[in-house]
């Protein structure tokens, strides 16, 4: 998976100005696609756990800031699960991203 073409996609989806369900839906994928893939193949490295990470923050920092949690709730769930066996405390860290996030959506 290479995290820099996902990006890519994103940015170039976004130019054209999406509804931000889609936009936010296209953003999740990259961080759904990649805890499939760390839940399938075992621990994986660093800069792999790094990369999901960054992409599931930016996503739901664009989730929240559109009040689409409860839209996208169960594939968030998914990835969460998806990540429960994997290393490097990938866990951990995000969980707390979705911690940090999803306190701000009840607001």
């Amino acid at each position: 998976m290479r995290f820099s073409v996902c990006r890519k996609a994103v940015s170039e989806f976004k130019s054209l100005d999406p509804l931000p369900e889609f936009l936010a839906d296209l953003m999740l994928c990259i961080p759904e696609c990649a805890s499939e893939i760390a839940d399938n193949y075992g621990d994986l490295w660093e800069q792999f756990y790094d990369a999901t990470e960054n992409n599931f923050e930016a996503a739901m920092t664009y989730i929240n800031k559109h009040g689409l949690q409860s839209v996208f709730q169960k594939r968030i769930d998914q990835i969460l699960h998806n990540c429960e066996s994997s290393g490097w405390g990938f866990p951990d860290a995000m969980w707390d991203i979705y911690y940090d996030y999803s306190d701000k959506d009840d607001q």
